[in-house]
């Protein structure tokens, strides 16, 4: 027999028993329909994250150095949920634990020191971008009554930045920042244009708890994004003048830094970068690139939850396969003479076992289709509906991605179940006995 026979056939005896192949391809329908759903949102949430990551891309190699680092987000002004309004008795918008690095440790990442004979520090890193532990009380459109908490830091020119209106900020500008189309929003801009050219304020407390308030430009609108948590950026000059309000006659908190940005050479290799690395590790520094970050705190919890989600949707499959095995048993008890007929006729064991089987996936195939097809429906809808409502401020969110090659794994997945599930009743038809099952009653 062809392979198109074993169809043509099995098609036809699955539908003998319409009621009983309905039940059970609706319970295939169903596991298909979950797993489905669970990959999608786990390739929507995923697809997101990657997207925003490469939107920060640059053409060198980034490292954020640090010496011990511990991030937590408790009241942050980040691009979920809403942003919010400034509280004098309650501030904490980035909490977090850092050990400093000094002027001297920053100095010396772009020292002499050697890395290797043909490698130094100076030639690896092409320039460093020392952070101030800068925390801001508020930031403020003059013109309202409303202040909001944000968070500033300094602007790095080698990481890709997309805007909507304006500019990015030059080395000639001062007292520049750049906000999140959110910032814009909350401040009274109904267009991203809007904002640009507009001054806002800035307020930043003192040791001796006095608030002064930093008039600033925003010279442009970037869209809402997740890698540098949707808060501003402002001018170096800037961000250290308020520092230096923030911290006032200590001098060793002026020279104190949360952290670097490390941007090195371009031509480095991949050998390169890991050997900067390496010795930047024996010195007592820790090094991570974006991706790093990204793929430990977010991609890495996003997987295990879509593996968590899958999980169920394989149980509910599994629950399937018994349906589909108990389908073809039972089939094979209804049609024994059928069968004893066929090896009459010299249909071998062979035969009887594919044909069988191909009922089997036939019944997974149609199960699976179907179910994918509403999974793709209902996450297409339930994306629109959530885009619209408890994802209206974040662009670019789709709730649920369906990919083609992920679909047809879903598809060949069921298959390959609904054949294995028939591999014990097939064997039980193949193994008939010709002369019993012509008598059989």
């Amino acid at each position: 027999m062809k392979i198109t026979d074993y169809i043509i056939t099995a098609q036809q005896n699955l539908f003998r028993q319409k009621l009983r192949t309905s039940l059970t391809m609706i319970a295939i329908f169903i596991g298909a329909l979950t797993l489905s759903l669970t990959n999608g949102i786990g390739e929507g949430v995923r697809n997101f994250f990657t997207d925003q990551l490469s939107s920060a891309e640059s053409e060198n190699t980034i490292l954020i150095v640090t010496n011990q680092t511990k991030f937590s987000t408790e009241d942050s002004g980040s691009p979920v949920g809403s942003i919010p309004e400034y509280n004098p008795e309650k501030q904490s918008l980035d909490g977090f634990a850092f050990t400093i690095l000094t002027q001297e440790q920053c100095d010396f990442l772009q020292s002499d020191q050697k890395i290797n004979d043909n490698l130094s520090l100076k030639d690896a890193v092409q320039s460093v971008y020392c952070g101030y532990p800068l925390q801001i009380e508020y930031i403020t459109n003059p013109q309202e009554d409303k202040r909001y908490i944000a968070d500033i830091s300094t602007y790095v020119p080698e990481i890709r930045v997309e805007l909507l209106a304006g500019r990015l900020i030059t080395k000639d500008d001062e007292n520049a920042i750049v906000v999140s189309e959110r910032y814009a929003t909350i401040l009274g801009f109904e267009e991203p244009q809007d904002a640009v050219g507009k001054t806002v304020h800035v307020g930043v407390e003192n040791p001796t708890s006095v608030i002064k308030e930093f008039p600033v430009t925003i010279v442009g609108v970037q869209p809402n994004s997740f890698v540098n948590g949707g808060q501003p950026f402002g001018n170096e000059s800037l961000v250290r003048e308020m520092y230096q309000y923030a911290v006032g006659n200590n001098e060793k908190l002026l020279d104190s830094y949360s952290g670097a940005i490390a941007v090195l050479d371009s031509d480095l290799s991949e050998d390169d970068v890991s050997e900067v690395r390496s010795y930047l590790h024996a010195e007592n520094f820790e090094t991570e690139t974006f991706e790093e970050i990204i793929g430990r705190f977010v991609l890495q919890f996003i997987d295990l939850a879509r593996w968590g989600l899958n999980l169920f949707a394989l149980v509910v499959l599994l629950v399937a396969a018994f349906g589909i095995a108990n389908t073809i048993l039972m089939s094979v008890y209804e049609r024994t003479r059928e069968i004893g007929l066929m090896r009459a006729l010299g249909a071998s064991k062979k035969n009887v076992f594919f044909l069988m089987s191909f009922e089997a996936m036939i019944l997974g195939f149609w199960g699976a289709l179907i179910g994918l097809i509403g999974g793709i429906v209902i996450g297409t809808i339930l994306s629109s509906i959530a885009s619209n409502t408890i994802l209206e401020g974040i662009d670019g969110f789709t709730l649920f991605a369906f990919p083609i090659l992920s679909s047809i794994g879903i598809v060949v997945l069921i298959i390959l179940i609904s054949f294995i599930a028939s591999i014990i009743p097939a064997i039980k038809a193949m193994r008939l006995d010709p002369i019993k099952a012509l008598r059989h009653e």
